[in-house]
């Protein structure tokens, strides 16, 4: 069902309609040249924030429209992770009424949306050897010119839009200036991975902007998420899968599926197992009984081998397990995430690789592990799950809680001064759009409508308001997580503010360990 825009007066319904409210962009009005009637960001990094970017172009709540409701168009590379967003420019966009081209280059991952604002050379080195380049949808591309597009209905507040997806690799073009980055972690962390390392003279050319934090979690294979179930509940209890009550695991509502069932593994047990201390399933205790090679191999493991879907060293989500499972270039002496040089590890690209490397492993009847924000969700078909992590599984409830503590602060940076002839300042009129995005994705009215699109068995995940910027507005106890009535000040659904942040000041550092901001003031004490 598609919910109509509210309209707050006769003279907005009059602006909209002048912007064509209801009527997508064809491609072939794509004019980059024209700048008083388009404006054109090219965004690079994380792949984390890609759904969440998304579902921000969709919404269509008056006052928070980047796109005018119904005139988006999506375009879809096919092998890599890459999109362009089309649309005329909504109310709180910053470029009303213009044609609005966002280019999204998210192969890679953050990293990319830090090195290649401040360096200008045709490739970047990076510390696993390999280099990184800039890859962007061709507007111009016959590929996208031909293709007619899938309608995507509207979802309650977030309005319809057209997918052009599988778009062939011909519709590319390399080694263009990235303008916009985006990272899951502030941009500092992500000097080390570079080939000379990047210097805090050059990250002084970005203004960093931040902006919501990720919620990450621990996803698993099928069969291994099911051995782990049968080590950690005995066979009285429903949730061991050789229990008559148990369900299907695939079935929403199932005993199996409920979070009650969901597994757990411990922080420093995980961190043993991702810098490659603990390499099987057999390794891992039970509270109360111990595992052996016998007992995993009955619920589909044919060994016991752990094997790791990984991200590569430019990814956000792989930096931010690293840190926080690993405290990787935070702790002296921090032992390293294993790489693709063992045969056990898979490194990919982006988020979808790591669905599809989880998915493979499952139907192979691998114990595999990887690493997802909470933004992905898991379909029935899907061969994965999250598990829990030191008994909690990773939502917003338990985030504002505080027993899911895996989140960090999310920035979004461009270049406030020029580097060189080919890295200029981010331009006025880019800015606009780019700062736009900065303050709708901290707003957690707007935070509380993307999350809508991350419900999982286990509660709704994906975003966290920040702490700090949003203290006054956080949810009150007792927490409560049902987003039925917008007027309850304790549903953390409504309110999606994180209570704990890594940067008391205002600025991240995802190297430190959390700290409570308090909301008294908004309490009234």
């Amino acid at each position: 069902m598609k919910f109509p825009t509210p309209v707050k007066s006769l003279a907005a319904a009059i602006a909209l309609a002048a912007t064509g409210s209801a009527q997508a962009l064809n491609i072939s009005q794509f004019n980059e040249a024209q700048t008083a009637n388009q404006v054109t960001i090219r965004m690079s990094g994380a792949t984390a924030h890609d759904k969440g970017l998304l579902t921000l172009l969709r919404d269509s709540a008056v006052g928070a429209q980047i796109c005018v409701p119904d005139t988006l168009d999506v375009y879809i590379l096919a092998t890599k992770n890459d999109a362009l967003y089309f649309c005329t420019g909504g109310d709180a966009s910053g470029a009303q009424g213009k044609r609005l081209a966002i280019f999204k280059e998210s192969d890679g991952g953050s990293g990319v949306g830090v090195g290649p604002l401040v360096r200008s050379t045709s490739t970047l080195n990076i510390v696993d050897g390999s280099t990184i380049t800039r890859n962007f949808i061709d507007p111009t591309a016959p590929a996208l010119a031909n293709s007619t597009g899938t309608p995507k209905a509207a979802e309650g507040p977030l309005s319809a839009y057209t997918e052009h997806a599988n778009l062939d690799s011909s519709a590319v073009v390399t080694n263009q200036q990235s303008e916009v980055g985006i990272s899951d972690v502030e941009p500092a962390q992500f000097k080390q991975i570079y080939r000379p390392n990047l210097t805090d003279a050059e990250l002084a050319n970005l203004q960093v902007n931040g902006i919501s934090s990720v919620i990450f979690g621990v996803p698993v294979t099928k069969v291994a998420y099911k051995a782990l179930q049968a080590i950690q509940f005995p066979p009285d209890n429903k949730c061991n899968p050789g229990n008559a009550g148990y369900g299907d695991l695939d079935a929403l509502g199932s005993v199996a599926s409920s979070q009650a069932c969901m597994p757990s593994l411990s922080r420093d047990l995980l961190g043993g197992i991702y810098t490659g201390r603990i390499t099987k399933w057999n390794q891992i205790w039970s509270p109360t009984r111990p595992v052996n090679a016998a007992n995993v191999a009955t619920f589909g493991l044919p060994n016991t081998d752990i094997f790791i879907q990984r991200r590569v060293a430019t990814s956000g989500t792989e930096r931010s397990f690293e840190i926080f499972f690993a405290g990787t270039d935070c702790v002296n002496g921090a032992p390293p995430f294993l790489s693709n040089t063992n045969a056990r590890v898979t490194e990919n690209s982006g988020t979808s690789n790591v669905v599809s490397g989880l998915n493979a492993d499952n139907t192979a009847r691998k114990g595999s592990i990887g690493v997802l924000t909470s933004e992905r969700v898991a379909a029935v078909s899907d061969g994965w799950r999250f598990i829990k992590v030191d008994g909690a599984a990773p939502s917003v409830l338990n985030a504002v809680k505080g027993s899911h503590e895996f989140f960090f602060e999310s920035t979004i940076q461009w270049r406030k001064t020029t580097i060189n002839s080919d890295l200029p300042a981010l331009p006025q009129a880019k800015q606009n759009v780019a700062q736009a995005i900065v303050n709708q994705l901290g707003k957690p009215d707007v935070v509380s409508r993307l999350n809508t699109a991350f419900g999982h068995p286990f509660g709704r995940a994906g975003l966290l308001g920040n702490a700090v910027k949003n203290k006054s507005a956080a949810a009150l106890t007792p927490y409560i997580a049902k987003g039925a009535d917008p007027a309850a000040k304790n549903d953390v659904y409504n309110r999606p503010i994180a209570t704990s942040t890594r940067g008391v000041t205002g600025t991240p550092n995802a190297c430190r360990m959390t700290v409570k901001v308090s909301n008294r003031a908004q309490a009234g004490l």
